[in-house]
């Protein structure tokens, strides 16, 4: 808006989209960086596309990198951008690659009075107001929490006290401290009032560590997020979840509630047989109850060969391809890292036996992903 009312065109893309631009005078490029250094979902092909697509005339870059430095590899794939960039030919860094942390408006509004200033533009950024969400905040009350201290993750049950009515598969926003941003987990729904959140605490994660700390009966106020495009698909005869750590919680609430014992088979993934502690009673109990058909472990630290998830896929292949042909659906929670790797099995299996791009069955809905 801010370049539009300055008199100057401009074009916003995804990173994916990088072509050829026969007018680009100017290349700003805003990422985030996901898992360990790995490009987001969107600019992934845009390494490749900026060697494939040369541009005829000079033009100048500034690289913006999104992230938090809670974590390892912060930034990395900004970095990595920018180097791409400086290889080519016609290409001059306009200033070095710019870091903002924890979605800072203050360090992105610094760079913005460089880069203006740079390009002679008069342009003035204005602070966002936050956004609430329709959904009024709720209370829960602490009343479990299992723990496995040798894996650094832990389970709470909550009870919900008031108001949101949540679905397995939406996200519960915790806010750790006064003047923080929002945290998000996975909610798993066990019976009408007790959601369940499976948590990886980090030595230095605000909110991990805040949650930890919560005591029997302490009551906790978070806000219930839809989030619609991970919720159990009522019309299919057969699913398959697939998770890694944490990232079973979700699950654990849909499973809870398939009373109508569809056929549900879930490969989960961790480094060892310990960490299945944490969640032994409610797959046992499951497949006891035929709410569950089957359970699949991978375990990458158990055996001298290291097992992931997607390693399974190729295994099971039949299953995976029969769900795709017949309308059911792959669900996928965990880390980016195992996203990327399932969805390179699921599309080699794909291109490979059914002769349809992957995207055919995800535009179908019949694969739904939260990842993070």
């Amino acid at each position: 808006k801010q370049l539009l009312l300055s008199g100057k065109k401009s074009h916003l893309a995804l990173m994916n989209q990088y072509a050829h631009f026969k007018k680009m005078e100017h290349l700003v490029i805003i990422t985030a960086t996901y898992g360990q250094g790995e490009a987001p979902a969107s600019a992934e092909k845009f390494i490749q596309l900026v060697k494939k697509n040369p541009q005829k005339q000079a033009f100048d870059f500034s690289v913006v990198g999104f992230g938090s430095t809670a974590y390892p590899n912060f930034c990395q794939f900004a970095y990595e951008t920018h180097e791409a960039l400086k290889e080519v030919n016609n290409s001059t860094a306009l200033q070095e690659v710019f870091t903002v942390n924890d979605q800072s408006f203050e360090s992105f509004n610094n760079w913005c009075s460089v880069w203006s200033e740079k390009m002679g533009l008069p342009i003035h950024l204005e602070k966002p107001k936050l956004v609430t969400t329709s959904k009024p905040a709720s209370t829960f009350k602490v009343i479990h929490k299992a723990e496995l201290p040798e894996d650094d993750t832990f389970l709470l049950s909550l009870k919900n006290l008031n108001g949101s009515k949540p679905v397995s598969g939406d996200l519960l926003s915790v806010v750790p401290a006064k003047g923080e941003r929002e945290r998000l987990y996975s909610i798993g729904k066990v019976n009408t009032d007790t959601l369940l959140i499976s948590i990886r605490r980090h030595e230095k994660g605000l909110c991990s560590n805040y949650l930890h700390q919560l005591e029997h009966n302490e009551k906790l106020t978070a806000t219930v997020v839809n989030n619609r495009n991970f919720h159990f698909p009522k019309y299919s005869k057969k699913t398959v979840f697939i998770a890694t750590g944490t990232g079973i919680g979700p699950f654990l609430g849909m499973i809870q509630e398939n009373i109508k014992r569809k056929e549900i088979h879930l490969y989960w993934g961790a480094r060892t047989k310990d960490a299945f502690n944490l969640y032994k009673d409610y797959i046992e109990t499951a497949l006891q109850e035929g709410k569950l058909t089957d359970f699949k472990t991978a375990y990458s630290r158990q055996q001298s060969e290291k097992i992931y998830v997607q390693h399974l896929i190729q295994r099971d292949k039949e299953l995976f391809l029969e769900v795709l042909k017949k309308k059911g659906c792959i669900m996928i929670c965990g880390s980016i890292a195992m996203q990327k790797e399932v969805l390179q099995e699921l599309q080699q299996l794909s291109s490979k036996y059914l002769g349809k791009d992957l995207s055919y069955y995800q535009n179908r809905r019949q694969i739904k992903m939260d990842c993070y």
